[in-house]
């Protein structure tokens, strides 16, 4: 048996780290070890955070002793008792493997081509001006999303869509946890009336080409089809998880490049070598473009915190995390543990060439999208999009960051800009476009 919980060493809080805890996590794990408690004023002094490759791969592996649904159990007050990211065990394995082909696989290409539409169409709009990435990706990836995740084509609808799932989420202060958010609301109610018809017209066609159609044609266990109100919880959970995530490491990607000449001369070099018509698989094996993606996710992690509750009393670095003791992981901080990665604070696509390959030191050193068995859903569907994305702006523009100084990051749930992320395109002399 290990020491008791009692004499994990504590960490002080600064008040400094209430905008970015992650240096707090690094110093907290540099002093004391990867396992060690926070003083947060107003926080549940029981949590305890685990930080490193080590602790990430204890976590993520065993899904059956680190569970989802005491940390997010509010989520079932929102969304409904199947939304998918506060189910454990068999309910989730069983809804995780009916949404997937729905992201993945031919279904992602199937709707490659409609991401490259909505991706060009967006970037009409950004020629010879200052843009504001974070709130312009914010719209074109929602639109993708409810395309990819819902169905939606029709103009008309899609406007409306969009403006009721905006009040949607205008209902509460955190979508996560305010019990006045989601579907319950007039706003989500009308969200579900429009879900309703395009679920019913799944099932007469019989097609498959998105998530919503996926489930709309799946039965349960018993023969029936699924209930139309589950298939509304887990596509719109899937567009809250999924479209503010990718926007937000879109809009720190072109900051990273629009700063860094001499890493997005390199990007633009190998997008020119590539056939006019991407596809996924030119995409996938694009190395440098893959390699600034990583660098990205490492930077700028979606997830820079992951919550689990422990459901079984379990060893880890000398102590005992008893069974019921909620505990936190941080992607964010693992990726600038310089024992991962050197020089942590570099922006440097290189680290994942070979022969340093910085990310193979260990399986679960970059987890931006976290990994084992609940490794985030659409992490396929959102870097070929990113990829599509870069391949587009740099055959239309030149552009450089208005603010050089990194982007101040707000991190939740998800981490997102803190602060607008002001880019200037300039479009390519056609000689340089051809």
């Amino acid at each position: 048996m290990g020491r008791e919980l009692a004499e994990l060493p504590r960490i002080e809080w600064r008040p400094e780290y209430a905008e970015d805890p992650v240096p707090h996590f690094v110093r907290g794990y540099e002093t004391v070890g990867p396992l060690f408690g926070l003083n947060v004023p107003n926080a549940n002094p029981g949590m305890v955070f685990l930080i490193g490759a080590e602790a990430n791969e204890l976590v993520l592996k065993d899904v059956d002793t680190f569970q989802w649904g005491p940390v997010y159990a509010p989520v079932r007050k929102v969304w409904g008792e199947e939304a998918l990211v506060a189910l454990d065990g068999p309910p989730h394995r069983s809804w995780r493997k009916t949404m997937q082909p729905g992201v993945t696989g031919g279904a992602l290409m199937r709707q490659f081509g409609m991401m490259r539409e909505v991706i060009a169409k967006h970037l009409d709009g950004w020629a010879d001006r200052a843009v504001a990435v974070d709130d312009a990706l914010r719209h074109m990836i929602f639109e993708v999303a409810a395309r990819a995740f819902c169905g939606i084509t029709d103009v008309g609808l899609m406007r409306e869509f969009t403006t009721e799932y905006e009040r949607m989420m205008a209902a509460g202060t955190d979508p996560m946890v305010d019990a006045s958010f989601g579907m319950d609301g007039e706003a989500g109610a009308r969200v579900r009336g429009m879900l309703r018809p395009l679920i019913a017209s799944a099932r007469d066609r019989g097609t498959q080409d998105n998530v919503l159609e996926v489930l709309a044609t799946t039965a349960d266990e018993t023969g029936a089809p699924l209930d139309p109100e589950a298939i509304a919880a887990q596509v719109l959970v899937l567009m809250l998880a999924g479209h503010e995530t990718t926007a937000s490491v879109s809009s720190f990607l072109l900051w990273l490049l629009g700063a860094h000449p001499e890493q997005s001369q390199r990007v633009r070099e190998e997008i020119d070598t590539l056939p006019d018509e991407t596809s996924v698989g030119i995409l996938r094996r694009s190395p440098y473009l893959n390699d600034v993606l990583m660098e990205t996710e490492r930077l700028y992690p979606p997830l820079p915190i992951i919550g689990r509750a422990v459901s079984r009393d379990v060893e880890f670095a000398g102590f005992t995390i008893p069974a019921g003791t909620f505990i936190q992981l941080s992607p964010a901080a693992t990726h600038r543990l310089p024992e991962l990665f050197a020089d942590p604070d570099m922006f440097d696509p290189d680290r994942f060439a070979e022969p340093r390959a910085e990310h193979r030191r260990h399986r679960y050193a970059l987890i931006g999208f976290a990994g084992g068995p609940r490794v985030c859903l659409g992490m396929p569907f959102a870097k070929v999009e990113m990829g599509e994305l870069l391949v587009q702006v740099y055959r239309r523009f030149d552009f450089t960051a208005v603010n050089q100084n990194p982007p101040r990051i707000h991190r939740g749930q998800t981490a997102v800009p803190g602060e607008p992320i002001e880019i200037t395109f300039t479009t390519r002399a056609p000689s340089l476009v051809a």
